[in-house]
């Protein structure tokens, strides 16, 4: 389209050239205008119809570079339509179209696979951090607990060396042989 103008374009400037040099001609010119010494009354034989010559041969070339800018132009304002796709194409386009769908069906599975997987596992994940947890707990529990007894055992220990200590040595042997009996007979029952 923008090729279309720029041809109209020169065509008119080429013509209005054309027309100013053929409106040039017409007007008459005097000797003085044209740079010859002028001589009264000797005019030159033939001069005259060289110029009228000259007239009509500058009228003829722009009546004909009219004529060829509006009727030459039109000729090529109207692009070549593209031309239509056969049967063979068409199938192959719509072959490619087809497998084209496939394949995005295809791919539209896999990504739902794994994303089902991907949530299979971050349950999996979020159920071994909370069991994780849940034995952190515990064991932090049996730490307490251990140190607990510990301490219990130690205040058991200073508790008995008291008692023992503020017993003679017949109460001692007497007290440990209940020790013993009492012992063994937990010992015998289990």
């Amino acid at each position: 389209m923008v090729s279309l103008w720029l041809v109209i374009l020169m065509r008119l400037t080429w013509l209005l050239a054309l027309m100013g040099f053929c409106w040039q001609a017409l007007l008459p010119a005097s000797a003085e205008q044209k740079g010859f010494a002028v001589v009264r009354g000797a005019e030159q034989p033939g001069r005259g119809r060289r110029r009228v010559l000259t007239r009509l041969t500058a009228c003829g070339v722009t009546a004909a570079s009219l004529a060829l800018c509006l009727y030459a132009t039109p000729s090529q304002a109207a692009p070549k339509p593209p031309p239509n796709p056969t049967d063979q194409q068409l199938s192959q386009a719509a072959q490619q179209k087809r497998s084209l769908a496939q394949a995005v069906g295809v791919l539209s599975a896999q990504i739902a696979q794994a994303q089902a997987r991907l949530q299979t596992l971050a349950g999996q994940a979020e159920l071994a951090e909370q069991k994780y947890a849940l034995a952190v707990s515990k064991l932090n529990d049996a730490k307490e607990q251990a140190t607990k007894a510990q301490a219990d055992v130690v205040a058991a220990q200073q508790t008995n060396e008291r008692a023992l200590s503020g017993l003679s040595a017949k109460e001692r042997g007497t007290y440990f042989d209940l020790l013993k009996r009492v012992i063994a007979t937990l010992e015998a029952d289990s």
